[in-house]
């Protein structure tokens, strides 16, 4: 839907962009001109907008992923031998693979 949208928008984005600068070759003046212009200015922030959606959409959906990811890797490891894992931030990992680790904070005290 949101692809759609962002195509959608594109296409009105060029149209408007085709137009407003064949104005200007065309030496076009007046209230013509502006009115290109400012159809143009608003087809390209609605563009910019829905475009910012769109990568802060998929940005959470990869974030999630990610997460997801991470959890799959730390639930498959072998549970008898040493492993050292470094991360910035524990905040992500399941409480049930926090609870029976050993974590050493070198900042300070891990709330787990």
């Amino acid at each position: 839907e949101l692809d759609a949208e962002c195509d959608n928008l594109k296409e009105i984005y060029d149209q408007t962009y085709e137009k407003y600068y064949s104005l200007i070759q065309e030496g076009t003046e007046g209230t013509e001109l502006e009115t290109a212009q400012a159809e143009y200015e608003a087809a390209k922030t609605n563009y910019s907008n829905k475009v910012e959606e769109y990568n802060n959409k998929v940005s959470e959906y990869n974030d999630k992923v990610n997460e997801i990811n991470q959890n799959i890797v730390l639930d498959s490891l072998n549970k008898n031998i040493q492993i050292f894992i470094t991360t910035t931030d524990v905040n992500n990992i399941k409480k049930k693979i926090l609870k029976s680790a050993k974590i050493i904070d070198l900042d300070g005290m891990v709330d787990v």
